[in-house]
């Protein structure tokens, strides 16, 4: 079923000429920032205070980390533009995967959403980075459903790195400490992702069996 839904997936967010003409029913979907990004076009919205907390809270995190070593200071945040609300009423069903900035969301926004919600973490207790975990948010989104998968982690989402990947990032992650984001077995990340969709499609079916009876009713 994987192989299928990738090109679904491929199909309504590269080959924009295959869209349906319909797009009044939609479900957003991301990862990471794609993630946070599917959410905030169902109405979550984000405090410019709340993100600064929090950066301050994990300053040694990878996310507060490389910012901070950027030279980046989160004062200078346009609270305006950051905080604005950027929901599209086609939107009727979400779907995150590691959503980032949940501590930044406000409990206002998210307890509005009111579509079917899905909320997916790569990885578990006690290894769940705060800058990811969703557990908060499923709480607070009155129709969301959640799950994690243990064993994997942030860079599971991402695709296979072919041998060069390996070679290259490896060695650069050996003399700079960096995390290495090849360092699963591809055959793994197939694994992590064909469990995610086990979870998605079900979701997907369900959300779209709804559409239909309410267009039918």
């Amino acid at each position: 079923m994987a192989p299928l839904l990738w090109t679904v997936i491929r199909t309504l967010t590269i080959e924009i000429w295959k869209r349906p003409a319909d797009l009044s029913d939609v479900t957003s979907a991301g990862f990471s920032l794609g993630g946070h990004s599917a959410l905030a076009l169902a109405g979550a919205r984000v405090s410019k205070d709340a993100y600064i907390e929090y950066n301050d809270a994990h300053i040694g995190m990878l996310d507060c980390g490389w910012m901070t070593r950027g030279g980046v200071d989160f004062n200078d945040i346009d609270s305006l533009r950051y905080e604005a609300s950027f929901k599209d009423p086609r939107i009727t069903a979400s779907i995150a995967i590691d959503p980032v900035l949940p501590q930044a969301m406000t409990q206002e926004s998210l307890s509005a959403i009111a579509h079917p919600t899905l909320l997916l973490n790569l990885g578990d207790y006690p290894d769940m980075p705060a800058g990811i975990d969703a557990t908060g948010l499923a709480e607070t989104i009155p129709n969301a459903q959640y799950a994690a998968f243990s064993g994997s982690w942030h860079m599971s989402g991402i695709g296979e790195c072919n041998m060069l990947g390996r070679l290259i990032i490896g060695a650069s992650g050996y003399f700079t400490g960096e995390v290495n984001i090849c360092g699963e077995a591809a055959w793994y990340r197939t694994i992590i992702r064909d469990e995610m969709f086990d979870e998605i499609l079900p979701f997907m079916k369900a959300n779209r069996a709804r559409a239909l009876g309410a267009a039918t009713s």
